[in-house]
């Protein structure tokens, strides 16, 4: 006899193990600044060795990375479309159908260059702090000048707040800025799960998978901080506020 699974039970399944897979993409994203910190020692010390396998390892990291953004996608598409039927369902083969699909859409190499080249600048700027790496263009709207990072919107378009003040930044594919809660559930409330940027002016979509933690401005917000709480401890600084900085120039 045939069983009939219920779209309630493999709705519970993708759910859980969506949740997982986050879990785990979080705690590989936790170690980014871990990379960018240790290499920005190494080539302090001019340990350029060093610094290139740091930059291996990521990038395999970075790899693995777009490989699960694609399993959360592949879930949320399954979970969408699937309904109860008499019929014998390959769950493995639709699932494995619906990953290779979110891999074709956006190849991997596209954000994965995105956080090497983020990571490549902050290397830069440790012996050439002000200058533009080797191939870089002149075309980026609103640009960190102490670490090369573009930040093209002052606010977040689903919240309204700055966006140096929200809780949790993550970044699209061209640059823009959200509270990651709000974009996240934008998206995952969609049926296609993909929306159009809410930002004002602007054309592109945005997937899951295009969201990445905005490394570049909490680096600056904290190390514009630091800076405040080391003047203030030599006696220069004023009232003991955390500095809140002009993000777009």
């Amino acid at each position: 006899m045939t069983q009939v699974i219920g779209s309630e039970a493999v709705v519970k399944v993708c759910d859980a193990l969506e949740s997982q897979t986050k879990q785990a993409l979080e705690e590989m994203k936790i170690s980014h600044d871990q990379f960018s910190a240790v290499a920005i020692a190494l080539e302090g010390e001019n340990d350029a060795a060093k610094v290139q396998e740091l930059r291996k390892a990521l990038q395999s990291v970075l790899t693995h990375e777009s490989e699960l953004n694609c399993h959360i996608e592949a879930l949320s598409a399954f979970r969408n479309r699937y309904s109860c039927t008499t019929e014998k369902t390959d769950f493995k083969g639709l699932l494995q159908q619906l990953f290779e699909e979110s891999r074709r859409s956006v190849p991997s190499s596209t954000s994965t260059c995105a956080d090497l080249k983020s990571f490549d600048r902050m290397v830069w700027n440790v012996h050439h702090q002000g200058q533009a790496m080797e191939g870089e263009e002149d075309e980026e709207l609103l640009v960190d000048p102490t670490q090369g990072h573009v930040f093209k919107n002052p606010k977040c378009p689903l919240s309204g707040r700055d966006i140096e003040e929200l809780d949790d930044p993550v970044e699209d594919q061209q640059g823009f800025i959200y509270e990651k809660e709000l974009i996240e559930r934008m998206i995952t409330r969609s049926r296609t799960n993909e929306v159009n940027c809410p930002q004002i002016g602007t054309t592109h979509t945005i997937k899951l998978k295009d969201l990445k933690p905005a490394y570049g401005l909490k680096a600056r917000v904290e190390r514009e901080n630091k800076r405040r709480r080391i003047a203030e401890t030599q006696g220069l600084g004023g009232s003991g506020n955390e500095v809140k900085v002009d993000l777009c120039l």
